[in-house]
């Protein structure tokens, strides 16, 4: 296998006066990859402004390596990686974790969440009797809803 090599200069100040050395390093060196972040809502892919994606390295969490919107390509360097999609449009800001992602020099690898959210219709009326209607959207089964938040605002 032939390596590639990439000229790089080194500018040396001498007695006052400049000199000029050229080296040269491992092209593989220099090349990065790319890792994009895509996410889809109860089948309906998102946006880049419904989410942000977190690049960790494998295996630590605490090292963030970039972050980014939905379907942004961020560079990083090859290497494997943890993944985080979370959904910034949600009330409790669901995430999904993509673990041990190979991301190889000069490709754009893409990773994807799914999510399962809805929206939760009240209606109320004033002076009426003391009942709160609740609706689901039609396309949502009660069954499978896990974890539901209420926010209520009176004015």
């Amino acid at each position: 296998m032939s390596k590639r090599y990439v000229p790089v200069a080194l500018i040396a100040f001498l007695l006052g006066g400049a000199a000029a050395t050229s080296i040269l390093l491992p092209r593989g060196d220099l090349e990065t990859a790319s890792l994009r972040g895509e996410a889809s809502n109860s089948g309906v892919r998102l946006g880049a402004d419904r989410g942000v994606v977190h690049v960790f390295r494998a295996g630590e969490a605490r090292y963030l390596v970039a972050e980014g919107s939905l379907d942004e390509p961020m560079d990083v360097p090859p290497g494997r990686y943890d993944v985080r999609v979370t959904l910034s449009n949600s009330a409790d800001h669901q995430s999904r974790w993509i673990r041990d992602v190979t991301a190889a020099a000069g490709r754009v690898t893409t990773v994807g969440a799914s999510f399962a959210t809805g929206e939760l219709s009240i209606e109320a009326k004033v002076g009426a009797a003391e009942t709160v209607a609740f609706r689901l959207p039609d396309d949502i089964d009660p069954k499978t809803v896990k974890q539901a938040r209420l926010d209520l605002l009176v004015a």
